[in-house]
This record gives structure tokens, C-alpha cells and sequence, in this order.
């Protein structure tokens, strides 16, 4: 075998890298050295892979909900141009109900009555609650809702 090779330092080098391979080839546990290697390499790759489309589907998820959002507003403002109003952010310009109640009164064209501009909790609740009875009227099958909800 010694004859396989040119000089003796490669013979050395061979024999040297066979004892590692040899001698680290089996650890306690029954796993091969080289294999947990492997096996640590595909996880950490796997990890990456799994970390990325993670990361994807909550981006999709994000801008999805952008979309819907500035959807919705347009479709809003369409209406609310007529009442010489506009709502720029959808979750803060409609938590105090004032705005949704001029929404429903347009789209629906009756009266939902003067909405309460008072700037405490209550004010707003009994605004958004005085929108979800109208609904309800209206709707059916509109599912309960707490007039907190539209207000948080």
C-alpha cells in the first residue's frame, strides 16, 4: 500500500487523516462524528429555510392587511366625500363612531340621528352602538358584537 504513494509524507498524511476518521467515527451515543456534522448542517439549513418562510408568510400576511385597509378607506372616502368628510387612518377615525354613523346613513339614506361628540369612552361607545343597532336592525344575521370592540 506504502507503494501507492509518491513520497513518505503523503503516506503519513494518509495514514494520519484514517486514524482521525477511524477514531472519531463513533462517539458515545452511537452517532457517527461526520453524520452529526451532516445532520447539524442540513438542521441549521433547514432552520434557515424554515426562519425565511416564516418571516414570507408574515410579510404576505402584513401586506395583505395593508391592502385590505387602504382598500376599505377608499371605498369610505367614496361615500364619506359626500358628507365633506374622510377618514385617513381606518382604526382611529372610525373609534369614535361619529364617521361610521354618517357612513351608514349615506349608504343606507336614512337618519341615524345626531351622533353624541363627546370625547370620553362612553361617548364613543354609545356612537359605534348606535351604528351596530342600526346594523342589526338591518342585517339579521350580523353576529353580536360588544360596542367596546369598535371603540378598541
Amino acid at each position: 500500500m506504502r507503494s501507492n504513494f509518491s513520497n513518505s509524507y503523503e503516506y503519513k498524511r494518509y495514514i494520519s487523516y484514517e486514524r482521525q476518521a477511524t477514531a472519531s467515527q463513533y462517539e458515545p451515543g452511537g452517532y457517527s462524528l461526520q453524520a452529526q456534522n451532516r445532520n447539524s448542517a442540513n438542521m441549521t439549513q433547514r432552520d434557515g429555510i424554515i426562519k425565511f418562510e416564516n418571516e414570507r408568510i408574515k410579510t404576505l400576511q402584513e401586506e395583505r392587511l395593508h391592502i385590505q385597509k387602504k382598500t376599505f378607506t377608499k371605498w369610505m372616502n367614496s361615500f364619506l366625500i359626500k358628507a365633506k368628510m374622510e377618514v385617513e387612518d381606518l382604526f382611529t377615525d372610525l373609534a369614535d363612531g361619529i364617521k361610521l354613523l354618517k357612513l351608514l346613513e349615506i349608504i343606507s339614506s336614512e337618519k341615524l340621528g345626531k351622533p353624541n361628540n363627546g370625547r370620553m369612552r362612553v361617548h364613543k361607545i354609545e356612537n359605534v352602538n348606535k351604528s351596530l343597532a342600526f346594523l342589526h336592525t338591518k342585517v339579521s344575521q350580523l353576529k353580536p358584537a360588544s360596542q367596546s370592540n369598535g371603540v378598541d
